[in-house]
């Protein structure tokens, strides 16, 4: 029977204290690939050309642009964008993998388990 009132809960308290914790840690490892899956979508940068199509046709706004260069057009230097992925944001639909015409963008059937906290070492996270 548990213990009741103010005195109870600190008897209580104390006592998780010093007990071994009922969690156990998570395992982080890959898992096994799943064929009715899309998969997660993955950037081939060097096929990609910065066009931006993946990003405009991303029905859940899981894609942003970031510059990682520059490129030449006609005699200009104009930034090379390419697309980020937010895991926690999309919806695996493939529909950048879709549109893209460079092939830049495959689905990976693997899955990987997304982290929150600091990445595990040896592990990949988002």
């Amino acid at each position: 029977m548990p213990k009741r009132g103010a005195t109870g809960m600190l008897s209580e308290a104390l006592r998780r204290l010093v007990t071994e914790p009922i969690t156990e840690p998570y395992v982080v490892e890959d898992l096994e690939e799943q064929p009715h899956l899309r998969g997660r979508p993955l950037l081939i940068p060097e096929k990609c050309t910065g066009c931006r199509l993946c990003y405009m046709v991303c029905p859940s706004s899981a894609i942003t642009m970031v510059t990682v260069g520059t490129r030449r057009v006609g005699q200009r230097e104009v930034p090379l964008q390419h697309p980020r992925f937010d895991y926690f944001r999309c919806i695996y639909c493939g529909m950048c993998s879709y549109v893209c015409t460079f092939k830049a963008i495959e689905l990976e059937r693997k899955l990987v388990p997304l982290h929150v906290g600091p990445k595990p070492s040896g592990g990949e996270g988002a």
